[in-house]
């Protein structure tokens, strides 16, 4: 049995009470872009993919993300469902793993504990303990 994990992100520049927030710099780098590496040290994913609104307002972002080499799925801001079903389609993933592009601090070894922890209790879903914004899927094919 193949057991593919990915980190889906889903961001947008859209933020009612922080516009843009994902692109917000701390020492010159933009929040996504530091999640983005944090990220990338986990041994654990297959890849990484960035889940985006289609709309205009996100092309700035989208640009971003593409510059530092990472896959993007695009689909319609209202629907973040269906961004994560796009991101599955084009990977064939097993599993999914949930994180929030506003949250630069992501602990890599924390946000993908979750597959080894369902496999263990053979559970379908498992989030992180105390770390809102993450969580991890199974998918049944």
């Amino acid at each position: 049995m193949s057991n593919t994990v990915i980190a889906v992100v889903q961001a947008r520049l859209g933020s009612v009470r922080l516009p843009e927030k994902v692109m917000l710099e701390i020492e010159g780098e933009p929040l996504i872009g530091l999640l983005l590496a944090r990220l990338s040290e986990s041994t654990q994913l297959s890849a990484i993919v960035v889940a985006l609104p289609d709309s205009a307002e996100n092309d700035p972002l989208a640009n971003y993300v593409a510059s530092l080499g990472y896959p993007i799925v695009r689909g319609d801001e209202y629907d973040v469902l269906a961004r994560y079903a796009k991101a599955l389609d084009e990977t064939q993933a097993d599993v999914i793993v949930r994180i929030t592009g506003d949250c630069p601090l992501v602990d890599p070894a924390t946000a993908t504990a979750g597959p080894a922890r369902s496999r263990a209790r053979r559970a379908s879903s498992s989030t992180a303990n105390g770390f809102r914004g993450s969580g991890e899927r199974k998918v049944r094919k």
